[in-house]
This record gives C-alpha cells, structure tokens and sequence, in this order.
C-alpha cells in the first residue's frame, strides 16, 4: 500500500500502520503481513517543533482477484495482465504459452506482465498461468488462462 502525506512544511513524519510496524519515510510503501483492519496513525512535525497528528481507518482485503483478458496495445487501458491482491506473505506467478514455454514470472505482487517475452511482444492469444500465494491466514493455488488481445 503506498502512503502519501499531504501536509505542508512538515521536515519529520512518524507512520504507525497500526500492526506494529511504522517508517520515518514521508511517502513509504508497505506491505500488510495479513488481511484486516488498521488503524494508520501519521504524525508530522516541522522545524518550528510544531506538530499534527491525523489517522485513517484502512481495510486489506487479502483475497485475490485474477483477470482472464488484457490489452497491452499501449492506450492506457487494461494494458497489463495485473493480479489484485493485498495482505500476501509469498507469491509465485509463472506465465506460459501454448507449447508450455515461460513467457514471464515473478515472485512479487506488484509486478505486473506487460505482454513481452524478452523484450518482445507476445501473440494474441491464449497464455496458461499457475499462482501459488499466501497470507497469513489463506493459502491459495490458481492454475488458468489469460487472453491476450491487441
């Protein structure tokens, strides 16, 4: 989950992301271990030793949505075959095409296949994925297809 402070003027930032963990960072990015409901607490400080507190109720939704058609043809819709998916400990997605070749894996959620192999595009056409995860509380196998359309 990416973070954002929107304030003005402030020099320090103390996150709590209300599972015991927190960062320094002005706009950090992290990774829920585990489905549920947070309470984010952001408290800002500036160079005159004044400071704000805001907090935010968030919600990580830790099951797993797979699309089954993508259109990487670079109009800026649905240009990426992205799994939703939040809250996940581990991750394995292999991609391949009909004769059973690796078109693309990756072990991290965020990365997201673009149609290429390579550095190539790909064909249209039907590509076979096979995604093992896991929360801390689910486990989760997917085996399918995904069109690819230009």
């Amino acid at each position: 989950m990416q973070f954002n402070d929107n304030s003005t003027g402030a020099t320090e930032w103390d996150w709590d992301f209300g599972d015991g963990n927190g960062s320094a960072s002005e706009n950090p990015f992290y990774q829920y271990g585990d489905g549920g409901t947070y309470t984010v607490v952001l408290t800002v400080s500036n160079d005159g030793g004044c400071s704000a507190t805001t907090s935010q109720l968030i919600s990580i939704d830790d099951r797993i949505v797979v699309p089954n058609v993508f259109s990487p043809d670079g109009d800026g819709v649905n240009d990426f075959f992205t799994i939703t998916s939040g809250g996940l400990k581990s991750y394995s997605l292999i991609i391949v095409n009909r004769w059973g070749n690796v078109v693309f894996e990756s072990d991290n959620p965020t990365v997201h296949w673009d149609g290429t192999s390579n550095g190539k595009a790909c064909d249209e056409g039907v590509y076979f994925y096979q995604l093992q995860a896991a929360s801390g509380t689910n486990e989760y196998a997917f085996d399918g297809m995904v069109t690819l359309i230009k």
